[in-house]
């Protein structure tokens, strides 16, 4: 389970199906798992998240810069469009610069939404069109791979 305070919302992320290792080309594997996230920014929080913010024991101060690319799956074939358009059946793929703790990180990340039984395929089309036109450097394994809450829970 992740939670954060992210603009003035407090956000609950939970893990909804296990692991998996998923593998895209140009020697990227990594670790495919399904989450569900509930976010609240009503007047009655507010109050409520600012008085965690004064507890600093378990909070990690994050600074992210991301880069989105988004995949649509609503129409073949498959469609880069703008990020903040909205789909039935997509991709989400961020490359985010992460600061915390005085280092930095980078992270990729890929994430399909839309209707249940297409999630994982989703997931996979968008992968493999983006590794193959955006190959990494250095080989993705799974060694280097985690959750955003299993990251930070390293910390």
């Amino acid at each position: 389970m992740g939670v954060k305070i992210r603009q003035g919302s407090f956000e609950i992320k939970a893990l909804q199906a296990p692991p998996r290792i998923i593998d895209f080309p140009s020697g990227v594997s990594g670790w495919t798992d399904g989450w569900v996230k509930w976010s609240y920014n009503r007047p009655a929080v507010e109050a409520w998240v600012q008085a965690l913010l004064l507890e600093s024991e378990g909070w990690v101060d994050v600074t992210k810069t991301r880069w989105l690319r988004t995949y649509s799956f609503d129409a073949a074939p498959l469609a880069k469009v703008a990020p903040g358009q909205r789909l039935q059946n997509g991709c989400r793929v961020e490359v985010t610069g992460i600061r915390a703790l005085d280092r930095d990180w980078w992270t990729v990340a890929l994430q399909a939404f839309g209707e249940p039984a297409r999630l994982r395929e989703n997931l996979r089309q968008a992968g493999r069109a983006f590794f193959r036109s955006h190959p990494p450097l250095d080989p993705f394994h799974p060694a280097q791979s985690c959750s955003y809450p299993a990251w930070l829970a390293g910390l």
